[in-house]
Formats: structure tokens, C-alpha cells, sequence
């Protein structure tokens, strides 16, 4: 008898250290506002937000789908996909290589904190699902 499996989803954060354009967040920022201001505009009610009011991103975040960014968890190092090529940063903190070197790297979110950078990372992995001893 085989045991069920499940899918579970755990996020890892990543300090880095390496070379990010300032331009890379303004660029962002630039793009979801312009499509915030187009849905708007055309009356686009698909999310909750746009039906309240019209939103607007701030923050110094970026998105990015698993194609935008890589990880290797080995050498501590992520690359991420911009307007003039890759970048590679390398990770300054992260005990997160044993935990996570199973799983499968997923949607990803590039932050900038003060004059720090942040990698969360999303993972996910299929365990079996095994019942406590005892249970029947």
C-alpha cells in the first residue's frame, strides 16, 4: 500500500550581496503602475483592489516568476533575468542548503530594505504523508 503524498510549500529569505541597478526597481514599479493606470481606466475589476480603488506599488519589491531567477543552493549564488542581461549575487546568509536541496525553487521576490537586498524564495517539495504510530 502506498503512502499519500502531499505538496509542501515552505519560503526561504536571502540576504545578498552583489551589484543590483537602482534602475531595476523603478523599471518595475513603472510597468505595474502603467498596467494599474490601463485597468483602471478600461474599468478591469478582476481583483478585489481594483474594485476599491486604484492601486499603486510603492514598495521597492520585485515578482519574479521561477523563468526571471535561479539558485544554486551550493554555491550560493542567484542569477536574475534583467533588461540588460543576468546579474549573479551571491548569498551572504542561509542555512537553508540542507533544508531546502530536495525542493524545487518556485516564485521568488527581490526586496530592497534600507541599503540591503533580500531573495524570498518560495519552495516547494512532494513528502509522504505517514500517520503517528499507534493510528490505524
Amino acid at each position: 500500500m502506498s503512502l499519500p503524498l502531499e505538496t509542501i510549500k515552505l519560503t526561504a529569505s536571502f540576504k545578498l550581496r552583489g551589484l543590483i541597478p537602482e534602475s531595476l526597481f523603478s523599471t518595475y514599479s513603472e510597468i505595474l503602475n502603467s498596467l494599474a493606470k490601463y485597468a483602471s481606466t478600461r474599468r478591469i475589476t478582476g481583483f478585489r483592489r481594483l474594485k476599491a480603488e486604484k492601486p499603486s506599488f510603492k514598495k521597492l519589491v520585485i515578482m519574479l516568476d521561477d523563468c526571471l531567477f535561479s539558485l544554486d543552493l551550493e554555491g550560493w549564488e542567484a542569477s536574475i533575468a534583467t533588461e540588460n542581461g543576468r546579474i549573479k549575487l551571491r548569498s551572504l546568509y542561509g542555512t537553508y542548503r540542507e533544508k531546502f536541496r530536495e525542493a524545487r525553487p518556485g516564485q521568488a521576490w527581490l526586496l530592497k530594505r534600507e541599503d540591503e537586498f533580500y531573495l524570498k524564495v518560495i519552495f516547494s517539495k512532494i513528502v509522504e504523508i505517514v500517520e503517528p504510530m499507534g493510528k490505524q
